[in-house]
């Protein structure tokens, strides 16, 4: 979540596909269902990362994470999404990796919830920041 700042101190402009993909991840992953206008627009994980992370409940995710990354990523054809139980030897914890292929771009990564809660702590706390000099409320 480190922000890119220009010579002259402004937030960088994000530049290429790749790099702006990810940027798009990562709003996405930090947008809970329900948090937007659009009900169906933000991360499904938010409501799975409290149950059990048994195969039945991944089998479920993979098929609800493909349908949400449809909807949110329309510019991209999603395949390939998979969701299994990982242990982060780093921080000692248990969460889901997560890989899905966007076009031909693989995409993976770890979560837990703690994770998600900070990814949504910190951009809230920079969105807050940006609303008094874009004039948007919400």
């Amino acid at each position: 979540m480190d922000k890119v700042l220009t010579p002259t101190g402004d937030l960088a402009v994000i530049c290429g596909e790749w790099n702006l993909l990810k940027q798009h991840i990562v709003i996405w992953a930090s947008t809970p269902l329900g948090e937007d206008i659009d009900p169906l627009c933000g991360c499904i994980l938010h409501k799975y990362h409290f149950g059990k992370a048994i195969n039945t409940n991944l089998n479920k995710l993979e098929l609800e994470l493909k349908a949400n990354m449809e909807y949110n990523f329309p510019e991209y054809t999603i395949t390939n999404v998979r969701c299994v139980n990982a242990f982060d030897e780093l921080t000692n914890t248990h969460g889901i990796a997560v890989s899905a292929m966007f076009n031909s771009e693989e995409v993976a990564f770890f979560t837990d919830s703690e994770g998600l809660l900070e990814l949504w702590r910190q951009t809230r706390k920079t969105l807050k920041a940006l609303e008094f000099i874009t004039g948007g409320r919400g």
